[in-house]
């Protein structure tokens, strides 16, 4: 067994930093994954210490691997990420230490920053996320990336369902979900489920039109930071990329513009600005609804971390015979 400060002297030893270790602080509001401290060296230097926990029941991801893959794939397509500078396993954990990104959760101060630089700061961010989505993939490709390989859905996590393609793919993700909620929990929504499935295949030749990119696959404000330099505010890194997946970039910008932790309102039109544009229809109505799906699932079986997210979700199930009538008018 080992603590927290033998794991950082471990992780300061392999990166070859010779200051001592002064002192180390856990980070609040570090997500529900892993544990994350600030580790300061005597000499004033500050890294972060990110300590992978998986509390899923599917297989790990490869994390320490996928994300010096992906964070080095960023650096050079310009998105600010920090530099991975040492890992390590230890008692069967892993950890990675990281360069030290100034800044704020844009989520946690989005409703006081002013105006302008509200403006400036989402605009930004929608600038950043357009550069990641410009790393691209070959035609066909799909799936989660584990380590630094691409691995499908169905591969990863064993379906019987092979789902040819993303576009399949998303599909059984949307059915799966629905047959939770409808099985355990709103026996009512079966009574749509002809409908839903044949809208869904209409629906699938528009899933597979856009060439794949690298996705966050947790785009929401409170994993991104942000930064004032010289008055102005900008993206000063978008973090946890561990659950990064490749496929439709539209699947991020919906992410982005429905989760939330708080209350922060709609995602401002400076970000879609910054980005170029808004998601395509249907493919925001088709992933909406996955979303909706998946977090009212994930509300009524007992999880309570996106209070304004699952609230949103059950509202759209609530009226769910009108979301899939309003999905097959956009596929007219």
């Amino acid at each position: 067994m080992f603590n927290q400060e033998e794991l950082a002297a471990a992780l300061v030893r392999q990166a070859e930093l010779t200051p001592a270790i002064q002192h180390i602080q856990p980070l609040p509001s570090s997500g529900i994954t892993n544990h994350m401290a600030l580790v300061t060296l005597e000499d004033g230097a500050h890294f972060v210490l990110r300590q992978y926990q998986w509390p899923w029941d599917n297989r790990d991801l490869n994390r320490p691997e996928k994300e010096r893959y992906i964070h080095a794939l960023l650096r050079q397509a310009g998105v600010p990420v920090p530099a991975i500078v040492a890992h390590v396993e230890l008692a069967g954990r892993s950890a990675v230490l990281m360069e030290y990104m100034p800044g704020k959760n844009l989520g946690d101060i989005a409703t006081s920053l002013p105006e302008e630089a509200s403006g400036q700061v989402w605009r930004s961010c929608g600038q950043m996320l357009r550069r990641a989505h410009s790393i691209s993939y070959p035609k066909g490709t799909y799936g989660v990336i584990v380590g630094n390989h691409v691995e499908t859905f169905a591969d990863h996590g064993s379906w019987e369902d092979k789902a040819p393609s993303w576009g399949h793919s998303q599909i059984h993700m949307i059915l799966a979900h629905f047959q939770q909620l409808s099985q355990h929990f709103l026996p009512a929504l079966g009574l749509v489920e002809r409908d839903l499935r044949r809208t869904l295949a209409e629906a699938l030749p528009y899933l597979n039109r856009t060439l794949p990119t690298l996705l966050h696959n947790d785009a929401h404000p409170w994993n991104v930071l942000v930064h004032s330099e010289g008055g102005q505010w900008r993206c000063s890194a978008w973090l946890d990329w561990e659950y990064a997946w490749v496929g439709d970039p539209n699947w991020d910008l919906v992410r982005m513009d429905l989760f939330r932790r708080a209350p922060i309102g709609v995602t401002p039109e400076a970000f879609w600005e910054g980005y170029g544009r808004h998601p395509a229809e249907p493919e925001r109505s088709v992933y909406q609804m996955q979303i909706n799906l998946w977090m009212a699932s994930q509300y009524l079986s007992g999880d309570r971390h996106l209070p304004p997210t699952y609230e949103a979700a059950m509202a759209y199930v609530d009226r769910f015979d009108e979301a899939v009538r309003d999905l097959r008018t956009r596929l007219t």
